[in-house]
């Protein structure tokens, strides 16, 4: 599906049937616009073999799924994630892979059914929460674990439009975090500066879209 392949950050794939949308106010960003398109997923190169290594699984009690959101990343040769789980101790996790075990390792917020996308930007990890209240939560990797990042220790409210299905984040060259997002019947892009305590919009890029269409913001090359 669409919805699957999209919602791995990669360089890897073309587009067919679906809209990207550029103006002069995103000027180094393409906004997808999903309907009911074709994916196709095309390899960098042929690989002699993988390895597949099993891992434990992770208690979450909220995913995305077939949604755009990047949720796992590397950092200091470490994997990281960040997941919600209902089990006590409740609530969003930053998750650690210590060899094939999943270890919740910093509380983001109390909410389990948080959908997050994560922004990697050297030691810093910028996430996005959102699922009832949205909330940006900064993360920065210190003396070998990550914690609150003391720029903006605390978390950022964004409101967003009713019956929104998904919302997702990147950061441009010049260090601005655009946020899409998709309501009911529009897709809408909010924008903030460094250290990202508010946030300015909605710039509506599209109206009048069916309730299953989303949409994903992705940082093009300069």
């Amino acid at each position: 599906m669409i919805r699957s392949l999209l919602s791995v950050r990669s360089n890897s794939f073309v587009s067919a049937l679906v809209s990207r949308r550029r103006s002069a106010a995103l000027p180094l960003f393409g906004v997808l616009i999903a309907a009911s398109a074709i994916l196709v997923a095309m390899p960098q190169g042929t690989r002699a073999a993988d390895t597949i290594t099993p891992l434990s699984s992770i208690p979450a009690s909220a995913d995305t799924g077939e949604k755009p959101q990047s949720k796992v990343w590397t950092y200091n040769s470490t994997w990281w994630a960040v997941m919600p789980k209902s089990s006590a101790p409740a609530g969003t996790w930053v998750w650690r892979l210590d060899g094939t075990t999943w270890t919740e390792v910093l509380q983001l917020s109390t909410s389990t059914s948080a959908h997050a996308d994560v922004k990697p930007v050297g030691n810093v990890a910028h996430v996005l929460l959102y699922g009832g209240a949205t909330e940006l939560v900064s993360i920065e990797y210190v003396a070998g674990a990550y914690q609150l990042w003391a720029t903006r220790p605390t978390s950022t409210s964004i409101s967003l439009a009713s019956g929104h299905e998904t919302a997702s984040i990147d950061i441009d060259s010049t260090g601005r975090m655009w946020l899409a997002s998709d309501s009911a019947s529009t897709v809408d892009v909010f924008y903030s500066d460094s250290p990202y305590s508010s946030f300015s919009g909605p710039v509506t890029l599209a109206t009048g879209i069916s309730s299953d269409d989303i949409s994903v913001v992705q940082a093009l090359p300069n």
